[in-house]
């Protein structure tokens, strides 16, 4: 792919940095009711979960600007204990993400995975002034079509590559030693002569430097250690124990929800429609038209225009 759907869907990791949907009424709901159900057929869902955690620095940034002092980028941090938070992306649907995106990572990073912990990213969304489309701090973060592993796989790679130089790097000024002699296994970076480093020991150096603004060497596919073995599945106590929190159970003050009816043709256009009997019902707060995506645009899916109702409850919608 290339021009700016190019740019768009797959810009380097360097460019997943613009910040959240402003909050100082520059985004109207209106605007980012658009938005969002324009861009993924409806509304994008990811939990905030400790929203911060993971740090918010640019991929230049240094020192890393976060609440921890082991968060070694936007994705991971590293606690004190070795236990390793490492963020997903996509929301968790069913098909795995929430173990995979993690995994991919942590193959790179060499970390250890009995020490790691998946958490939800929160939704890093931008609307682009003066142009079509949206920009994403972490990358992509919707989930369909059996696409986040395969969207995320290099950016997610280069990630974990690139906090494992950082770590590496730490360890070599702490040995005075090159960098080049030393090799990693399971969370730690070792010696010739057998000597090692944990990571927990290394994190908050590692956190203190400039994250790399180039690709680092990846590993081969025979040195894999975890991708493409059997792991246990992250999250999976809180699935089977009803301690999940899914999309359909979120209640968050003042929101309202939002029914669309579409087009029945991709390629159709709203010419007109009368909200006149709707706004009498109680409970429907606005009804909005939904122009659909023009051809060319970033997102220029399978999504045909239509109207959305937005109400206090979905019944009324």
């Amino acid at each position: 792919m290339s021009g700016p759907d190019r740019e768009y869907w797959h810009a380097s990791l360097d460019d997943f940095v613009a910040p959240l949907m402003p909050t100082d009424g520059t985004t109207s709901r209106r605007e980012f009711m658009r938005l969002s159900l324009t861009a993924s057929g409806g509304l994008l869902f990811a939990a905030s979960i400790a929203p911060r955690l993971l740090g918010a620095a640019t991929a230049d940034a240094s020192p890393v600007e976060t609440e921890s002092e082991s968060a070694i980028g936007l994705f991971i941090q590293i606690d004190p204990d070795g236990m390793t938070h490492i963020g997903a992306r996509c929301p968790e649907i069913g098909q795995g993400v929430y173990t995979a995106l993690p995994m991919i990572i942590a193959e790179e990073l060499d970390a250890d995975w009995s020490k790691v912990r998946a958490v939800q990213l929160p939704l890093g969304i931008k609307k682009i002034p003066e142009a079509p489309g949206v920009s994403w701090k972490y990358g992509p973060q919707g989930a369909g079509g059996s696409t986040s592993v395969p969207e995320a796989w290099s950016d997610l790679r280069q990630i974990g590559a690139r906090a494992r130089h950082l770590l590496v790097t730490a360890a070599a000024r702490q040995w005075q030693t090159d960098a080049s002699a030393l090799r990693t296994e399971a969370g730690e970076v070792i010696r010739a002569d057998g000597r090692r480093l944990s990571y927990a020991e290394l994190a908050p150096a590692a956190a203190q430097m400039a994250w790399p603004v180039v690709d680092v060497p990846l590993k081969s596919a025979k040195d894999y250690r975890l991708l493409g073995s059997r792991q246990r599945q992250l999250g999976l106590e809180d699935i089977v124990t009803g301690r999940a929190g899914y999309g359909i159970d979120a209640r968050m003050p003042g929101a309202w929800v939002a029914v669309v009816a579409r087009c029945p043709h991709f390629d159709g256009e709203l010419m007109s429609f009368d909200a006149s009997a709707a706004l009498k019902i109680p409970g429907v707060r606005q009804v909005l038209a939904l122009p659909g995506p023009k051809f060319g645009e970033p997102i220029s899916a399978n999504l045909a225009p239509g109207v959305a109702v937005l109400a206090d409850d979905t019944w009324s919608a």
